[in-house]
């Protein structure tokens, strides 16, 4: 799912990362040495879970589907949910 988002927006293939663990994939960008999770899949009977986290716990959304079908709503309509802390690691000096 990460190659495809990636080939959707250059952001995302600059910054975001997976992690793998169990059944979930996290995904997440690293902002001055710190691990920021954004949104994670897990594997749901209609296909894969989209969660985005919520601090302090992940909070489930209803998109479910194939990988390349949720790659394409995190680069359109859900950029949201990853796009604002993506811009932070690519440049953490333009908040200053």
């Amino acid at each position: 799912m990460l190659r495809h988002l990636a080939g959707l927006d250059a952001l995302a293939a600059r910054t975001l990362r997976i992690d793998h663990r169990d059944d979930a994939s996290t995904f997440y960008v690293d902002v001055d040495g710190q691990r920021v999770p954004l949104f994670r899949t897990t594997p749901h009977p209609h296909g894969l879970l989209l969660s985005v986290w919520k601090d302090p716990r992940w909070q489930p959304t209803p998109e479910r589907g194939a990988p390349e079908a949720l790659a394409e709503l995190l680069a359109g309509p859900l950029r949201f949910v990853w796009f604002l802390d993506a811009e932070e690691a690519a440049d953490p000096v333009a908040d200053l």
